[in-house]
Parts: structure tokens; sequence; C-alpha cells
């Protein structure tokens, strides 16, 4: 489980937690669909926080946008967060 915060445009927003492998499919140029518009992935960033009793990884997602939908062949993978939440919409 990976704690995962949002940042739009440079301001912190949204933290909620995913499944290990729904944060490590978050990558750098890849379009996020997240409260009704496209936001694009600038950068990622893990780190290891220690925490009693394991350690808890921190992801942190860069997004710029809202941007229009360029490709829409495609259409962006969607997963639920833990503990609650919208929906998570990758492409």
């Amino acid at each position: 489980m990976k704690n995962v915060m949002y940042f739009y445009n440079g301001v912190q927003s949204e933290e909620e937690l995913h499944d290990d492998e729904v944060a490590d499919k978050l990558a750098k140029d890849q379009l996020m669909e997240r409260a009704g518009e496209y936001w694009k992935i600038v950068e990622v960033q893990t780190e290891m926080v220690a925490s009693d009793p394991a350690r808890i990884d921190v992801v942190k997602v860069f997004l710029t946008g809202p941007e229009p939908r360029a490709n829409k062949k495609k259409p962006p993978l969607q997963v639920a967060p833990r503990g609650g939440g919208g929906s998570l919409k990758i492409s």
C-alpha cells in the first residue's frame, strides 16, 4: 500500500491510498483523469518513510493542466483508491 499525494499545478490538493501495482503505473507524460478533467503527469517522486511497524512509501504526483484529451483511442486506466473516494484513471 502506498500513500499518493497529488499536486495540481504545484499545489498539494489530495492524498489517497493506492495498491502498490496502481502507484507503480504512475509515470511521467501520462494523462490522468481526475475530477472530470485530464491532467498531465510531469513528475513522480517516491520516498520511503520510516513508520512503526513498517515503512510506508509516499508517492508524490505532480500534475499540470487541465489538458484536452488528445488521444481518445485508448481509454484511461480506471482504479478505485483504497479508503473510499472517487476513481483514478490513467492513460
